[in-house]
């Protein structure tokens, strides 16, 4: 019989050495994407800069706040201007904003992001997402990205990469992991260093996660990896914790499990992103440091439920603080 106490989790050592966990709240812009419309009628330009404010003030690392992709396409960010202009000032949290194309890049530059906003350029791994997503294929969208970074530099904005859909499509089936990694190598050669992979369905079992962020990390040490994970199949915990234990400490996580993409078959609503409370429970349990009181994070999370009507997707919620 094997002897089960040879293996050691490898954020053992590091959790007890109370290792910072950077999460990146995405409620008001993968979480916006996946609103009903009372919710997003309740976000008013003031409620959202209210909201950004007290996850400040909570110490919250990371708060993704708009997307300036066109307001005819998600109407919902037709204030993202307004939004990165009244932005507070005086806290550690980074901001962050996406952006699809060179065009809303412009329009970040425009509403004060160089210095103060960090902008994620998007791209797919899966050839038919992509396409449905943005109307181009992926070498089309890596030579926007291309430009984007150019632009960015001259600019002074900080441009970081995602890449979406890094594990399963419904479209088209498993993703070859060669292809996630060709991707990454692209973006490194353009002249990004923090890159965010995503399980866009939240599909992905736990070794998947595992496998693909040590390679990532072997393969490309001098970049920073973070996850973006759904939670389609409920899955999403238990690849945060092989994501940990692959050495990742960089997640994107929604208060409420709220969030999809904008192109998701199906009910978009039921998708849901990894829930912050859930992803802060974990860790602050095993040792680690989110920055951020789950007890106090769960209070602003059971607000927002009780004031926009959105069900609390995360068990630490629903069976009580």
């Amino acid at each position: 019989m094997a002897d089960s106490s040879a293996y050691t989790p490898r954020w053992r050592s590091a959790a007890q050495a109370g290792e910072k966990v950077f999460l990146a709240e995405t409620f008001l812009r993968d979480g916006a994407q996946a609103m009903p419309d009372s919710a997003l009628a309740y976000l008013t330009v003031e409620r959202k800069l209210d909201i950004i404010r007290r996850l400040c003030e909570l110490g919250m690392p990371g708060v993704e706040v708009a997307s300036f992709a066109h307001p005819r396409v998600l109407p919902q960010f037709a204030d993202a201007e307004e939004i990165l202009q009244g932005l507070p000032t005086g806290f550690d949290t980074v901001f962050r904003a996406v952006t699809p194309n060179l065009r809303g890049l412009v329009r970040a530059a425009g509403a004060g992001a160089a210095g103060r906003v960090g902008m994620i350029g998007m791209i797919s791994c899966s050839e038919e997402y992509q396409r449905r997503n943005v109307q181009k294929t992926i070498d089309e969208g890596l030579a926007e990205l291309e430009k984007m970074a150019a632009f960015a530099k001259a600019e002074g904005i900080t441009l970081l990469g995602g890449a979406g859909v890094a594990f399963t499509c419904p479209y088209q089936g498993p993703i070859d992991p060669e292809r996630v990694y060709s991707i990454v190598a692209s973006l490194v050669e353009i002249g990004l260093s923090e890159i965010w992979v995503g399980d866009t369905f939240g599909m992905a079992p736990a070794s998947d996660v595992f496998d693909m962020a040590t390679q990532l990390r072997s393969r490309f040490p001098d970049v920073a990896f973070g996850l973006h994970l759904h939670n389609r199949h409920g899955l999403a915990i238990a690849n945060v914790l092989a994501a940990l234990d692959a050495g990742i400490r960089m997640f994107d996580t929604s208060m409420l499990g709220v969030g999809a993409g904008s192109v998701i078959p199906g009910n978009r609503t039921e998708m849901g992103n990894v829930a912050t409370e859930e992803v802060a429970g974990l860790c602050q349990g095993l040792g680690f440091d989110p920055g951020v009181d789950v007890t106090s994070i769960c209070r602003l999370a059971l607000e927002l439920s009780d004031k926009t009507g959105i069900a609390a997707r995360s068990r630490v919620l629903n069976v009580g603080i």
